[in-house]
């Protein structure tokens, strides 16, 4: 009768084991799949200079005392600009391959004055 027991709950614990791999797994597998939040990770860097003249002049005329902080080129052309203004308030700037804007966002504001706690001693 103990080894029929026995038997029972160590079968009982294979299968409960096995269910939660496939659990473990398929979560694995859907974050895998999700793309990556942060528009500016997956951006060739571009320097000020370097920008289309489209992109320079719209955000010239659009935002007179920004500055470019960063720039980026996405892998179809797209350009993501970051501009700050007189307050420190950050704007994201979605350009397609032309120079045309197509979106534009405002960014929440790093708390600390936007510098990571990490870069400070």
């Amino acid at each position: 009768m103990k080894k029929v027991i026995i038997m029972a709950a160590l079968l009982g614990a294979i299968s409960v084991g096995s269910s939660f791999a496939q659990q473990v797994d398929s979560t694995r597998r859907m974050s895998q799949n999700r793309p990556m939040r942060g528009g500016m990770r997956n951006l060739t860097p571009v320097e000020v200079k370097d920008l289309p003249s489209a992109v320079a002049a719209t955000v010239k005329d659009k935002y007179p005392d920004a500055t470019i902080r960063r720039a980026g080129k996405g892998e179809k052309g797209a350009y993501l600009v970051v501009v700050t203004d007189k307050q420190d308030s950050r704007t994201l700037l979605h350009f397609d391959e032309k120079g045309t804007l197509l979106n534009e966002r405002k960014m929440p504001a790093h708390p600390g004055g936007g510098r990571s706690k990490r870069g400070r001693r």
